[in-house]
């Protein structure tokens, strides 16, 4: 039997009255009971097969399968910078955020675009087409993932039809995986575009709904001034059938109270929960030109309450999917903007690492005119480099966030971005084992 340690890794979830500890492992993310006696072999620094009863034996074996123990000789932290750079830098996914048009039909007070109006031409969109082919030839890419994104994407559907014609056909022939997905303020998803939209592979659209009918319509305001609600619940009621559909709620100080309400609204009434499911996400202010209010934006600690309490109320509803939906994930790296094959492209041809960068020329990083220079040097080569915060090397929940958002961490001289997840992480499993313990 190898020599084995226990993992640095380890986080206890809940100790129950008789002593019985859950605990999770961050890095293989496994999740067990453990009673007092399993609890002492798990501390113990290294075991030999030759003084272990058969018993204990075959705990030390299954405690080692499930990641609770590691080989001695295993460096855990080298391990995950591996595994980190491997994905940053080797993978074969091409991941690309494309915004057809920096207009939209809303005017959100917390929204960090600037307004502006411009609309991908058909010129743009045959050069970056044929520079997505071309990249993809030349890094000899495997799979290709599309998100549409604005601005409101819909209100430039024929450019996303004219791209995806194109770019589909080539990635079928060339047993290449493609897949998309479009975030979309959802009042121009009727059912028309949404089975357009199916047929160019895109099989899923993320919807924000930010309260009940008068204080949506407050902080979704269309440019028009009529109200968004009816007509965004009446597409999504009319297109769930076609794509998934996932609805993001907005959430700070302005409309925190009526979230409980909100959520019964789409249990009870609608009927939401699996198909559409929906979330929460916390107002932030991400960008210079973001509209948010810092006073009225929530801490770690009152988003995470809130969060954690319909979390409760959607399990107490029978929607036991919320369990695997909030069960923590390990990560090989916490965004994709640090990675290489990762772009972010706007209307005018304009490519950045970060979508919260989206239309502000300033951030760019290379543009479609002149594609050789689109490479590692200025701000790319600061995104691509960005390490790890030291205050994170010997954090447990690393594998789960990797650092928190680079943006974040460039922005602040590469301090931890700690946010709210880390808060949620204990609830979310106790909540799976209650899941696993009501299947059981």
């Amino acid at each position: 039997m190898l020599k084995v340690k226990p993992s640095k890794y380890n986080l206890v979830v809940d100790t129950q009255a008789n002593g019985t500890v859950l605990l999770f492992n961050t890095f293989s993310t496994a999740l067990c009971l453990l009673d007092v006696k399993k609890q002492g072999l798990l501390k113990e620094a290294q075991y030999d097969a030759g003084n272990l009863n058969d018993t204990d034996r075959k705990s030390i074996e299954q405690l080692t399968s499930m990641g609770f123990l590691v080989d001695q000789e295993i460096d855990e932290r080298q391990r995950l910078g591996l595994r980190q750079n491997m994905a940053r830098y080797g993978r074969k996914t091409l991941t690309l955020t494309i915004g057809p048009t920096l207009n939209c039909n809303m005017r959100c007070p917390y929204c960090f675009e600037a307004e502006r109006h411009q609309t991908m031409t058909e010129e743009t969109a045959e050069k970056l087409i044929d520079f997505l082919k071309s990249y993809i030839e030349e890094k000899k890419i495997e799979t290709v993932g599309v998100t549409w994104y604005g601005g409101e994407p819909l209100l430039t559907l024929n450019r996303i039809e004219q791209i995806s014609n194109e770019l589909i056909p080539f990635c079928e022939g060339k047993s290449i995986a493609y897949s998309a997905n479009i975030v979309t303020n959802g009042y121009c998803l009727d059912r028309g575009s949404a089975e357009l939209l199916r047929s160019l592979k895109v099989d899923r659209a993320q919807i924000t709904i930010d309260g009940l009918e008068e204080t949506h319509n407050a902080r979704r305001k269309l440019k028009n001034g009529g109200g968004s609600f009816w007509p965004i619940v009446k597409n999504i009621e009319s297109v769930k059938d076609i794509m998934r559909i996932v609805v993001r709620v907005n959430v700070d100080k302005e409309n925190m109270k009526e979230i409980d309400a909100l959520t019964d609204f789409f249990m009870d009434d609608m009927k939401w929960g699996k198909n559409p499911a929906f979330y929460l996400a916390p107002v932030q202010k991400t960008t210079e030109d973001c509209g948010a209010d810092l006073d009225m934006c929530l801490s770690a600690d009152e988003f995470s309450s809130l969060y954690q309490a319909v979390m409760e109320k959607m399990f107490e509803h029978g929607i036991t999917e919320i369990a695997q939906q909030v069960y923590p994930a390990y990560t090989d790296v916490g965004c994709t903007s640090i990675c290489s094959n990762n772009f972010v492209i706007d209307a005018n041809g304009y490519f950045y690492t970060c979508w919260n960068y989206f239309g502000d020329v300033s951030k760019s990083i290379g543009h479609l005119d002149e594609p050789n220079k689109i490479g590692l040097r200025g701000d790319y080569l600061h995104w691509m480099t960005v390490p790890m915060p030291e205050k994170c090397m010997d954090c447990v929940y690393l594998p789960l966030c990797q650092g928190g958002c680079p943006g974040k961490r460039i922005k602040n001289q590469n301090q931890a971005d700690c946010g709210h997840q880390h808060l949620m992480y204990l609830e979310g499993l106790k909540l799976a084992f209650r899941a696993y313990g009501t299947k059981k």
